[in-house]
């Protein structure tokens, strides 16, 4: 697994968000980051991509990170019509990756993995959709910023509860 160890003594940069809904035939069209991270939660059916060469297909329930620098294409058309949640931000403090989950969290730190099936797709969903009101009405640049972090710290904690749960001992 590909991890990326965000620190949020700074809160996460907003750059955009929103919910897409493709129709059968759709694919994701290439896109590779700068320095932002995209984040897609499915929400409905599923689509197949391409991240660095690797395929994913993602389902409602399921949540994929791509990392700056990294590249996104559609895999396959959809099959079926789909819906995602994506958000594309910028870490202000430090940003490492690895492929091994860190050993130690320190305060401020979230981890992303590249891809997991959430355990409760529904906190993290309505966590999101309350980012995309926030986002889309008129709100501050510093409020966007700061519920952008509420989100993506609910999928690490989502993620890190789920392998601690596995973990003798």
């Amino acid at each position: 697994m590909f991890y990326g160890t965000y620190d949020l003594i700074r809160p996460l940069h907003f750059i955009q968000s929103g919910q897409f809904t493709c129709g059968i035939g759709w694919q994701h069209d290439r896109s590779t980051k700068k320095k932002d991270t995209e984040i897609l939660i499915g929400t409905s059916k599923e689509i197949a991509v391409k991240v660095e060469g690797r395929p994913f297909t993602l389902k409602a329930g399921d949540c994929l990170t791509v990392f700056p620098s990294e590249t996104i294409i559609g895999d396959a058309p959809a099959k079926a019509p789909a819906s995602f949640i994506w958000l594309h931000f910028i870490n202000q403090s430090s940003l490492s990756y690895g492929h091994d989950y860190p050993n130690q969290i320190e305060n401020y730190t979230c981890v992303l993995p590249r891809f997991f099936r959430l355990n409760q797709p529904e906190k993290a969903i309505a966590l999101a959709a309350q980012l995309l009101d926030i986002t889309h009405s008129n709100s501050s640049i510093i409020s966007d910023d700061y519920v952008t972090s509420l989100p993506v710290s609910e999928l690490s904690n989502d993620y890190f509860h789920q392998i601690n749960r596995r973990r003798p001992g």
